[in-house]
């Protein structure tokens, strides 16, 4: 059975110089079946500036999304394309995001589509912890977030930016964005029924 949502709140987290309001994510197109769940997303960018999206994670990488499980509050948090590394992962070497420019007045439209029931993972912390428990439960509300950087990033230098980078398309290294943290615009997803697998 089909279903179609419609996000209900949007809030904008800001770190970074950008008006709460010159940034718009809203989801459209949300539908659930037995085994699937897929959504398509779309940022506005009215503000005065270009801003940069990550859109993909190191090719090495095959994960692109952050899930987050919080059976308590009975919620799911879905990251496009997380940067945080987790604190217990030393990396010797940067993971390199694939970051796109949304220029001003301009829009971006991008599709989420993902397995059921949902599982905690992370892009960069691959292997999950073993158990031979699981618990289940229905996600009664979805946060979907992005990172946004306002900054230009074809601007940047050094050990920043991967050479293969252009005026439109960055390749950041994780080590910059862990000292310069993306602003995170979020859209909430009121009365879902999503399935969650906890182990």
């Amino acid at each position: 059975m089909l279903k179609n949502i419609v996000a209900l709140v949007v809030v904008m987290v800001s770190s970074m110089a950008l008006k709460n309001d010159s940034v718009k994510l809203t989801i459209h197109d949300f539908n659930q079946n037995s085994n699937k769940l897929t959504f398509e997303y779309e940022i506005q960018n009215d503000s005065d500036s270009s801003i940069w999206i990550c859109q993909a994670v190191d090719s090495k990488i095959p994960l692109q999304y952050e899930i987050k499980l919080n059976e308590k509050e009975k919620s799911v948090r879905i990251r496009q394309a997380s940067f945080e590394v987790p604190a217990n992962i030393f990396l010797e070497e940067p993971i390199w995001g694939k970051y796109i420019k949304i220029e001003s007045g301009k829009s971006f439209r991008g599709k989420v589509k993902l397995e059921l029931p949902l599982q905690e993972t992370n892009p960069i912390k691959l292997k999950s912890s073993k158990s031979d428990h699981t618990s289940e439960y229905i996600a009664k509300q979805l946060i979907f977030d992005i990172g946004i950087i306002p900054e230009d990033l074809s601007k940047l230098k050094n050990n920043a930016l991967r050479d293969d980078s252009s005026e439109n398309i960055a390749y950041v290294s994780s080590f910059w964005v862990e000292e310069n943290p993306e602003s995170i615009c979020t859209r909430i997803v009121k009365n879902t029924a999503i399935p969650c697998q906890v182990r």
